[in-house]
């Protein structure tokens, strides 16, 4: 008896020796897979003579095929490597090998990781954040095998919503680094992060003017939940900080210099020190709150953001780093030289303020230059 079915090849038979005093021997198959075979005994006896033809025999052998196909197919439906003597372990004990979580996984790959000795603390730390950003969106007992290319890109789409195409671009490489370790392996088969398209090149992004910042800020919403992340939103553009940083803040954490409030730290991201001053509208409602920076999730925030908009009838796209973005542009376009907003923004070279952050506003290109040079309202008789 013999079934095949594309790569996967299924044999029966009963050999004509070692038989019991009533005739009948063991019943053998024989699992054959991409050129690796195993043959194992069923446990069924049948005489050799009229083994083709005992009905019996054919019954049991062809329940033997369902399962063994059966389980062959899990494999493949769960992406999951497999060979004839997988298949046949399967068979013979009942047990599927163990699934491989999320969480199982990753910190697999973060231990791989510092074997590859990662220079910075700064890298391991976004390694780190990704693995959550991993478990947060698909859960840590996922089974690895399960993740597909929809999940990815369902992730990769959220993610850009709130995001730089630069940040998410960053973030997504080390998660297809990650299921690259997976494939070599051999946890998975497929890398569904593989086909994914990432853009670095940072999208225009349109700061809040002062005066955008403060049409927030005076805005009466009688909503206490939207009211505090309103509160949270303008401090953020009151201060410049990153959420991370933000949400670490404590009241101790403000110092006062001759009526001037700031916080001097270090970035939880890069460890780089900054000296971000506490603009007048944010120092207003930290006033107010005794100092004490409301708290909320980082996906909470940004979603109660886009209703915060419609609110206070802002047309564009409210993001947490959108307000962390125009701290920076506030500064540069009051005058305050690149070095300084550089410093303010905890960033480690001024490169980084000016090619993300210094995206100034046409009228005060115009107002600078046309402050140097005196441009006469009326051409001069020659």
């Amino acid at each position: 008896m013999c079934s095949s079915d594309a790569a996967l090849n299924i044999k029966f038979y009963c050999l004509d020796c070692k038989k019991r005093k009533d005739g009948k021997s063991l019943v053998f198959v024989s699992v054959s897979l991409n050129g690796n075979r195993v043959r194992f005994s069923t446990g069924f006896f049948a005489k050799p003579s009229k083994f083709q033809k005992d009905t019996e025999a054919k019954k049991f052998c062809k329940a033997v095929e369902s399962r063994l196909y059966d389980i062959y197919g899990d494999f493949i439906r769960r992406g999951k490597p497999v060979d004839a003597e997988t298949i046949a372990d399967v068979f013979r004990t009942g047990r599927i090998a163990p699934v491989q979580t999320l969480e199982k996984c990753y910190n697999e790959f973060l231990e791989y990781l510092k074997g590859r000795n990662i220079k910075t603390e700064g890298t391991k730390v976004k390694y780190q954040r990704v693995g959550q950003m991993l478990y947060d969106a698909l859960g840590k007992d996922k089974d690895v095998s399960e993740i597909n290319a929809i999940d990815i890109e369902k992730m990769f789409n959220e993610l850009s919503k709130k995001q730089m195409p630069a940040t998410v671009a960053d973030k997504f490489q080390r998660i297809r680094s990650f299921f690259i370790f997976l494939q070599n392996n051999g946890t998975i088969n497929k890398n569904p992060a593989g086909n994914l398209r990432l853009n670095k090149k940072n999208r225009e992004v349109d700061p809040l003017t002062e005066t955008e910042i403060l049409q927030i800020a005076r805005k009466e919403i009688k909503n206490e939940r939207l009211a505090r992340v309103r509160d949270l939103a303008v401090i953020q553009a009151g201060v410049g900080m990153s959420f991370c940083d933000l949400m670490q803040l404590e009241p101790s954490d403000f110092l006062c210099e001759q009526g001037t409030y700031y916080v001097q730290k270090k970035r939880n991201k890069t460890g780089v020190e900054f000296v971000s001053v506490v603009l007048p509208f944010a120092a207003d409602i930290l006033k107010r709150l005794d100092f004490n920076v409301p708290k909320i999730s980082n996906q909470k925030f940004n979603g109660y953001l886009e209703e915060i908009g419609v609110i206070c009838e802002i047309e564009k796209h409210l993001h947490s780093h959108l307000f962390r973005h125009s701290y920076a542009c506030l500064l540069l376009n009051k005058g305050v030289r690149m070095e300084t907003v550089s410093k303010a923004m905890g960033h480690t070279t001024t490169k980084i303020t000016a090619s993300v952050y210094a995206k100034m506003r046409k009228q005060t290109v115009v107002k600078e230059i046309s402050s140097i040079f005196s441009v006469p309202d009326k051409k001069e008789n020659v």
